[in-house]
């Protein structure tokens, strides 16, 4: 059976849709009818993690989780994705009682990358904080957007869309995507020792000189990254045009002149039949 590991959240940008953002697991013979798999096991029925429904509406934030990315390498899916406006000693609750969660999990930060692993996509390891958006990680409150990793066969790289709103980055574009590593998927590179991908064009600017990524995917195949890019206007948390880029070295990439999908897009994932054997 083909499994795919994924979210399901309602579309739009009213603040009652991000209650739907739970990391959710799913299963398909054919690509087309999923289910839950035979077994699961996790607290929150189909979920792995879940926040509560109700939503006060004097509460101007409260916590969701959102940007699920996954991959498998050496017999072991992992799965990360992103908790927002969720205290740290909550995620402590929920999380794996580690050395790693106690060093990182110490301060509230208004994101947190966390990663979750299995072996048979059924059973899932309690989860451990990557990063946040404090410092060192990132500067101050930005958004560690749409982290997506993917492992080498030597190391892990960590591509994220950064918003442009501290004087951190080379330029003005609304965002930038950064690329971090690590020698074991759970301990990256801080902000200041990572990486800003340089593009060797960017044919969404054709479009419109406001639009940037919001949304991406990475995949390594064949010695290639591949990135799989959301773009539109940042800082109205839109995107519209679907982009493919590819890079040898992981931090110069050419991209595809014409956007392979328009119109409403959102994170979507560019794999190759390899990847999911």
């Amino acid at each position: 059976m083909d499994g795919l590991y994924s979210f399901f959240g309602a579309l739009g940008n009213a603040r009652e849709s991000e209650r739907y953002e739970n990391p959710t697991i799913v299963v398909s013979n054919d690509g087309i009818n999923w289910s839950s798999p035979n077994g699961v096991k996790a607290p929150y029925r189909e979920h792995l993690q879940r926040m509560k429904s109700s939503l006060k509406k004097d509460v101007p934030k409260y916590g969701f989780w959102s940007d699920v990315d996954w991959m498998f390498e050496n017999g072991k899916f992992s799965l990360y994705y992103r908790g927002c406006f969720i205290k740290a000693s909550a995620l402590k609750n929920r999380g794996a009682k580690s050395q790693n969660n106690s060093k990182k999990l110490t301060n509230n930060a208004q994101r947190t990358i966390v990663r979750q692993t299995s072996t048979d996509g059924i059973s899932w390891t309690p989860l451990e904080a990557v990063y946040t958006s404090n410092s060192p990680y990132s500067p101050k409150n930005n958004h560690i957007l749409s982290p997506s990793i993917v492992y080498t066969g030597k190391e892990y790289v960590s591509f994220e869309v950064e918003n442009n709103i501290s004087a951190n980055f080379p330029g003005n574009d609304p965002s930038y995507i950064i690329r971090r590593t690590s020698n074991n998927g759970l301990d990256f590179s801080n902000f200041h020792q990572s990486k800003v991908v340089n593009f060797i064009n960017k044919p969404w600017i054709k479009i419109n000189s406001e639009y940037a990524p919001w949304h991406i995917q990475a995949t390594y195949i064949d010695g290639y990254y591949f990135l799989c890019i959301a773009a539109g206007e940042v800082r109205k948390f839109t995107s519209d045009s679907l982009y493919l880029a590819f890079s040898k070295d992981g931090l110069n990439f050419k991209v595809l002149s014409k956007p392979f999908a328009e119109q409403n897009i959102y994170r979507s994932e560019y794999f190759s039949n390899e990847d999911r054997q």
